[in-house]
């Protein structure tokens, strides 16, 4: 089972990534909007999918209680109306941080690489698909060339190989 630190951990090094920046330096007083972008989706996470309390949140980050209910508070207003927040959080897939038990972790993994490869197969066939729509408009052109007479044009076509 993988501990609540362990977690934390590594969701501080997810939001690194998704906002662009070194997480330990959130943690200063730094107004700069990747960095409270970067604070208040970690508190939105620590409190919602974690079940922390403000206090533990803001020990993380420090910052006191006060400034984690305002970053809770002003979540779904950010998420809502400013693209650039949404487009970072929708990096993430919140959701992984619930899953801790190391057998939940392999079923997760073994699902995920049956859908990559469904999703892989679903791919390969709309090829075929459009491969064969292809063909097929070219048929009907070639045969619209042959009832209006014209169907020497047919020889000066080039004919995609099957």
């Amino acid at each position: 089972m993988i501990s609540r630190k362990e977690i934390i951990e590594v969701l501080k090094k997810d939001i690194s990534k998704a906002f662009g920046v070194d997480f330990n330096e959130t943690t200063n007083k730094s107004r700069k909007r990747e960095f409270v972008d970067a604070r208040l989706v970690f508190a939105q996470v620590c409190r919602y999918h974690l079940k922390m309390k403000y206090r533990q949140i803001g020990e993380l980050i420090n910052k006191d209680h006060a400034t984690i209910i305002h970053y809770l508070n002003s979540y779904d207003g950010h998420y809502k109306y400013d693209s650039v927040f949404k487009e970072n959080v929708d990096k993430l897939v919140i959701d992984d941080y619930l899953i801790t038990d190391d057998l939940l972790i392999n079923h997760e993994l073994k699902r995920l690489e049956l859908k990559v490869h469904n999703l892989k197969m679903r791919l390969s066939d709309t090829k075929e698909v459009e491969k064969y729509k292809a063909k097929q408009l070219i048929n009907n052109v070639l045969n619209s060339y042959n009832i209006l007479g014209l169907s020497n044009l047919q020889n000066n076509l080039i004919i995609m190989p099957s």
